[in-house]
């Protein structure tokens, strides 16, 4: 048991570790940048949908976005007003990026893309909803740390 919580620790604080050292250089590029701690949110664990009960790192970069940290990696997550997100252009967001998510601000389990979903689909569900407020995450599959700061901006910029 005292293996399986040295490897429980060890994972864990590398992730703090990453979470404080990516904050650094996200300092560097944006003043209004915060590193926290949040819980309540989800992770995907033999294709359920788990809640999180810990608390897990995120870097909030004010007016824009949050990158968040998990167990299973680093994720980008924005929120847009409805209107915001119907001006995107989500054609070229679900064609170039696999691990997109759209979902409603107020219950991040209600879906609004799945995947084959075509634009039309997704424009539908989201203007035929009472939603106002939208996330939109997607998980970034890249570990230098310069790398993931440029597709944050490159993301946020779309």
């Amino acid at each position: 048991m005292n293996s399986d919580i040295q490897e429980i620790h060890e994972y864990l604080t590398k992730i703090y570790n990453n979470a404080e050292l990516l904050f650094k250089k996200v300092q560097n590029k944006y003043n209004e940048a915060d590193l926290s701690s949040f819980t309540n949110h989800y992770i995907m664990i033999n294709n359920k949908m788990e809640h999180q009960k810990y608390f897990m790192p995120v870097i909030t970069v004010n007016r824009i976005g949050d990158i968040c940290f998990n167990l299973d990696g680093i994720s980008f997550e924005f929120v847009l007003k409805k209107a915001e997100l119907i001006d995107l252009d989500l054609d070229y967001l679900i064609k170039n990026y696999a691990s997109i998510n759209i979902y409603s601000q107020n219950d991040c389990l209600k879906d609004f893309y799945t995947k084959g979903n075509t634009v039309n689909q997704v424009i539908d569900k989201i203007l035929n909803s009472e939603e106002n407020n939208f996330g939109i995450s997607f998980d970034c599959d890249n570990n230098n740390f310069d790398m993931i700061i440029t597709n944050f901006i490159d993301l946020s910029n779309i």
